[in-house]
């Protein structure tokens, strides 16, 4: 059986307020948290609970933050530590503004153990215009974080949003992470909801309008999402310890009609913490 590639969540934590995110809403002109973040965090012990419930060779572990920062769990790096310690190779997703250089050097020291762990940090702007977008975000800090990471032995990964007020920093974007010494600079197009000015203007592919776009996208990972990640043996793990047949969650503006069923799931009680990956794959 081929190994499990999982996106794992350890809390419902973040501490900043990005426009398009799925926790945050437009509510009379305000913008406002909807998601219940009640501050749930799985210490080192309940992530091993969970772990040693899943009972199948594991490749790859992704902290991706579907509804969280990773690194704002109190033990995220003694769960790295355990991780590596099984020989799996974790990829992360961070805002980079958590912790501060000290924490980030020793992260790096924990991450150049295994040459396939990296770290994407979410960076789409250089300077102020980084706070138009990531909302409580501050550059310089993140920058600072970054290189202590680097300095550490950690493999960065530069990941810019590009939107209508960042796309003049693209090519300066990219020579300062060549600069700091980041492994590569990835250039995303926002696929997310459209809610906010001035993010509705954000790039995406000029062959299809973004609704358009973004609807195909999100019905066509719904449908096939069970079939390919059973086939990739591709799983995501929330918060709370549900398992889902999907590496994301999906855009449930989009399919919370068409695809009931899917939310039903996502509503099961069946956990990680009660139950074995098998009994729940089973079910």
């Amino acid at each position: 059986m081929k190994p499990l590639d999982i996106n794992w969540e350890l809390n419902n934590i973040c501490n900043l307020m990005c426009p398009q995110c799925e926790r945050n809403r437009i509510v009379d002109g305000l913008l406002v948290r909807v998601s219940n973040l009640n501050g749930w965090d799985n210490t080192l012990d309940m992530f091993v609970k969970q772990y040693e419930n899943i009972k199948y060779d594991i490749e790859r572990i992704r902290f991706d933050g579907e509804e969280s920062e990773s690194l704002s769990s109190a033990d995220f790096l003694p769960i790295c530590k355990y991780v590596h310690s099984k020989d799996i190779v974790i990829n992360v997703s961070t805002n980079g503004s958590i912790k501060n250089p000290d924490y980030w050097y020793e992260l790096g020291k924990e991450f150049s153990k295994n040459k396939e762990s990296k770290i994407y940090f979410g960076l789409d702007g250089m300077g102020s215009e980084l706070s138009l977008y990531r909302i409580g975000a501050n550059y310089d800090r993140i920058i600072e974080n970054t290189k202590a990471f680097i300095d550490g032995g950690g493999k960065a990964y530069w990941k810019m949003i590009v939107f209508k007020h960042n796309q003049h920093q693209v090519e300066d974007a990219k020579k300062e992470s060549q600069r700091l010494g980041f492994e590569d600079f990835i250039m995303v197009c926002n696929l997310r909801r459209n809610n906010l000015e001035p993010f509705k203007h954000s790039f995406h592919p000029k062959t299809k309008k973004r609704k358009e776009y973004q609807l195909e996208v999100q019905t066509k990972f719904a449908e096939s999402m069970e079939s390919h990640s059973l086939k990739e043996n591709q799983l995501y793990i929330n918060y709370k310890g549900q398992v889902l047949n999907s590496y994301y969650e999906p855009d449930y503006e989009f399919l919370d009609e068409e695809h009931e069923w899917y939310k039903n799931y996502h509503s099961s009680e069946d956990t990680l913490f009660n139950k074995t990956l098998r009994e729940i794959l089973k079910w």
